[in-house]
């Protein structure tokens, strides 16, 4: 028994499996990307507390600006729109023609073009409707393209 436990000790140090497949790396790898996906789906609360026309004063913004925003904000959603049903087009053409890693990379890049627009669109919501923190809920209530009302 004494010699299995000498043998033991002399061969721990040279004999360490974990360490030799990263056991560590991996271990905080997957906690790092947990920590991440938290985050992801975690809402943060606002740094500031005001009103729309609190941010206009401190943000020095006029009515023109405003209206000079939204024009660009149209812009930019048209051509965003029209960029992302393009490359939706050419995405259905590289699966109907049997590429189908293209059209993954292709369909992953209209989300992100759809995204963009999303964002400007929600961003002249919020100019439209005078309110900091406009909610998705109040976004899809209002008809995406206009007020209800």
């Amino acid at each position: 028994m004494k010699v299995i436990n000498g043998v033991k000790k002399v061969l721990k140090p040279f004999v360490d499996v974990p360490k030799w497949v990263g056991y560590q790396q991996f271990k905080d790898s997957v906690k790092n990307t947990l920590q991440e996906a938290k985050a992801l789906f975690v809402t943060k609360k606002a740094e500031r507390n005001e009103t729309f026309e609190q941010a206009m004063v401190r943000l020095n913004l006029t009515e023109t600006d405003l209206i000079t925003r939204q024009r660009e904000f149209k812009r930019l959603i048209i051509v965003f729109s029209i960029v992302g049903f393009g490359i939706l087009a050419y995405a259905i053409y590289l699966f109907w023609d049997g590429s189908f890693k293209g059209g993954i990379a292709s369909f992953g890049l209209t989300l992100l073009i759809f995204s963009y627009s999303f964002r400007y669109h929600f961003w002249l919501f919020q100019i439209r409707q005078r309110k900091l923190g406009c909610t998705l809920r109040e976004w899809l209530d209002s008809g995406f393209m206009g007020d209800k009302k």
